[in-house]
């Protein structure tokens, strides 16, 4: 056999050698799919992954009791697919914008956030690039799941500028303005809520109420129980200013005080105010929710959908139940397909991780189980294979260590819920055609407002302030055209009119685009 000369075989192993090196210190992440599998698709096994924590913040009441037990839970769950745990915090809505932004600005550990057309707001966010892209090929090796639900009607709508940085929870894709009424009261008075056409409409009972009720708001408006429901059904909306719109049938962009029916609200609304059908103190109320859970309200403005009077009784107030009345048109509007969307915060050291464990979310009932609903026995039990109910322990879910009221529509696909034995078994059928009977704003749907060929000037307006205009929605604002031209004159003085001229030069663009 012949020998190598002992130099040439000296220098071959160091080669080598060099090259296992170079080989170990360049960092790949394995083409992993997200299923429950231990195997790749090639039939191979999978290499195993390291230990990765999730730290996941949505809206909701802030930590729940059991919270620990529910992300031990998942951890346990994931332990032999993804090898992932997680760490969730929840902020109530009123601070989660806030709170947030300071966490991904800092550079604090954030791997899955809560944002989108109207907390976190998506597109300043995404613009100021604190969020990760999510390209196709991440979604295809990481997500499958999650694109195969998007894919066709939520992901194009989620897009900012044309790239993809959240992915929506496949829910309803519509709206409708409207309240809740106490059911209760409803048949203790007899109310024929058919009768209900309009907001006016409601004065009737509303006066009733007052005149029998003292312990009972005849309507629950304060800080975050408004007429703003209804108005925002009355005209599309882009960006973060939702108070420029686009009215049904109109190709022109307008500020809500020239829309005649917005008007019209604000004068009901003040109308309810001066019969003394709402709080004397709407004006520092920050959070109607607790008087809702005491009975101590008749009505609350509510965005509603198919199912929502049963949603609101056995995730916000157990043991009050409602009726549901429309007041506006069902609609689809550009907030609405970007209404619920989870993101990757750019500081995100492995979003690819990220993604795997969200797209469980989009397939497996298990996990979507212990977030919206607990732990079995211990918070629910189950009725048949598509009910549950409350455990007979927590009363309901008034003595529940897990109940978040919001995450069943934030998180995965909703249509893979158990449904509650108090809601309608025929929810998501009627929430399907809900999704097809919603009208739309012209060809708005998509159509993203970008500030910035005008940027100081639109800073200048938004810094305006909109004071009148909020006090308008709870009916606080004394007279509603003095209010009005007031408002008017300080977002004039703002620029407001350089701002709704590049709304509709923009707008005009987007239509020859599409």
């Amino acid at each position: 056999m012949r020998k190598f000369p002992k130099l040439l075989f000296i220098t071959i192993c160091l080669c080598i050698i060099f090259s296992m090196a170079l080989s170990a210190c360049t960092p790949s992440v394995p083409a992993f799919d997200s299923t429950t599998k231990d195997t790749a698709t090639d039939g191979t096994q999978k290499p195993a992954l390291e230990p990765y924590e999730v730290v996941w913040y949505y809206g909701g009441n802030g930590t729940e009791p059991n919270e620990r037990l529910i992300e031990q839970a998942i951890g346990e769950y994931l332990k032999d697919k993804i090898n992932t745990t997680v760490d969730i915090v929840t902020f109530p809505l009123g601070e989660y914008t806030q709170k947030v932004q300071t966490i991904i600005s800092s550079g604090e550990k954030a791997d899955l956030v809560f944002s989108c057309s109207w907390l976190l707001h998506h597109v300043p966010q995404a613009r100021a690039g604190l969020f990760t892209e999510i390209t196709d090929d991440m979604l295809t090796r990481y997500a499958p799941h999650a694109k195969a639900v998007l894919e066709e009607k939520w992901l194009p709508g989620a897009k900012v500028d044309g790239k993809l940085y959240h992915l929506s929870c496949n829910k309803e894709v519509g709206a409708q303005g409207g309240v809740l009424l106490n059911k209760a009261l409803v048949e203790k008075y007899n109310f024929d809520v058919s009768k209900i056409k309009k907001y006016e409409d409601l004065g009737p009972m509303l006066q009733v109420i007052k005149e029998n009720e003292p312990n009972v708001y005849p309507i629950g408006t304060c800080n975050n129980d408004t007429a703003a429901i209804l108005v925002d059904c009355l005209g599309n909306w882009s960006g973060e200013n939702m108070a420029i719109k686009l009215p049904m049938g109109s190709d022109e962009w307008v500020i809500a005080c020239d829309i005649p029916e917005v008007v019209e609200i604000w004068k009901v609304a003040k109308k309810f105010t001066d019969a003394g059908y709402v709080r004397k103190d709407a004006v520092t109320v920050n959070d109607v929710t607790p008087d809702l859970k005491a009975g101590k309200v008749f009505a609350t403005h509510m965005q509603l959908k198919p199912g929502k009077a049963e949603e609101v009784e056995s995730s916000t107030t157990p043991g009050v139940e409602w009726i549901q009345v429309g007041l506006t048109d069902p609609v689809v509007r550009s907030g609405d397909v970007t209404g619920s969307m989870m993101a990757i915060p750019k500081t995100c050291e492995n979003p690819e991780r990220v993604l795997m464990f969200y797209d469980y979310f989009y397939h497996d009932k298990n996990l979507l189980t212990l977030v919206n609903f607990g732990i079995e026995n211990m918070h629910y039990v189950k009725i048949d294979e598509n009910t549950i109910d409350f455990a007979p322990q927590t009363e309901g879910g008034t003595k529940s260590g897990w109940r978040p009221p919001f995450s069943i529509w934030m998180v995965g696909d909703q249509f893979k819920n158990y449904l509650l034995k108090s809601e309608n078994p025929n929810k998501y059928a009627e929430l399907e055609k809900f999704n097809q009977d919603c009208k739309l704003f012209g060809k708005s749907l998509g159509f993203l407002f970008d500030p910035s060929p005008i940027q100081n000037t639109y800073d200048k307006f938004k810094a305006s302030g909109a004071d009148q205009y909020s006090l308008l929605m709870i009916g606080q604002a004394g007279d509603v055209d003095e209010a009005i031209a007031k408002q008017m004159k300080t977002w004039n003085g703002a620029g407001l009119q350089e701002v709704l001229k590049e709304y509709n030069r923009q707008y005009q663009d987007f239509l020859k685009n599409q």
